[in-house]
């Protein structure tokens, strides 16, 4: 699993650094658990139910990012919070920064996951 962000395209990785500003100054923590994602483990994840397309997704080409919100305690990480009751408003400000957000999804929601508009941020 990668989770750098120097590794997404430039243009979605822009998107990405001003939409995790904005939840740091609202004081919501999140750590970002993936970025980039290699061919394998998309394979590995769809062999494993834990997603729908065997080789399309936007991981392949830096274009998609997973996050968790978090507890913080002096800048440092304590605990995940899979079920914490922001997801939506974190969603929403993902969304206010030209993000498409997973948790909208109808047959497959992915509260984690942010991804680029297609054919905007991989031009």
């Amino acid at each position: 699993m990668v989770n750098e962000l120097g590794l997404l395209e430039p243009g979605f990785r822009q998107r990405v650094e001003a939409f995790l500003a904005e939840l740091m100054r609202r004081r919501i923590y999140v750590v970002v658990i993936e970025t980039l994602r290699s061919p394998e483990r998309q394979a590995y994840l769809f062999a494993t139910g834990k997603t729908r397309t065997p080789d399309r997704s936007r991981h392949l080409y830096g274009l998609a990012i997973d996050i968790v919100p978090c507890a913080e305690y002096n800048g440092k990480v304590t605990k995940v919070a899979w079920d914490s009751p922001r997801w939506r408003e974190i969603g929403e400000l993902g969304e206010q920064h030209g993000l498409v957000w997973g948790g909208r999804w109808t047959t497959f929601p992915d509260l984690v996951h942010f991804e680029a508009h297609e054919g905007v941020d991989d031009a």
